[in-house]
């Protein structure tokens, strides 16, 4: 009796030890899935702050040196960027523009509607 009393005994403790294990584990992958999930929201908040502190401010520097230049919202990077168009005049004949984005860097995920373009590598489209 004293045996099957120890290999219970031992059973139990490898089962215990192995329900201890999993729920770290769960634990730990619920934290990680919480900060993937919190990202968007860091790179939005991050991406607003760049554009209207350093990107609108030099675009229109930029815009301000020619004549009719204007600047317009851009919807590339789901809504983070800013457009200037430049019309013809009579030093340019010629009309451009120029876009600048802040858009998500690698593994955040991107909106296929914003995306500048798209690629398919090992049987995934990027």
């Amino acid at each position: 009796m004293k045996s099957l009393d120890a290999l219970s005994q031992r059973m139990d403790a490898v089962l215990n030890r192995s329900e201890e294990e999993r729920r770290r584990h769960e634990a730990h992958m619920q934290l990680r899935m919480d900060e993937i999930a919190r990202r968007p929201d860091q790179f939005n908040k991050a991406a607003a702050v760049l554009l209207a502190t350093i990107i609108r401010s030099r675009m229109a520097l930029l815009a301000g040196k020619f004549e009719g230049a204007q600047i317009l919202d851009a919807q590339a990077g789901g809504g983070h960027g800013c457009k200037c168009v430049f019309d013809r005049n009579t030093r340019f004949p010629a009309s451009t523009s120029l876009e600048l984005a802040v858009i998500p860097m690698c593994g955040m995920p991107v909106n296929r509607n914003w995306a500048a373009a798209n690629s398919e590598h090992g049987g995934k489209t990027y």
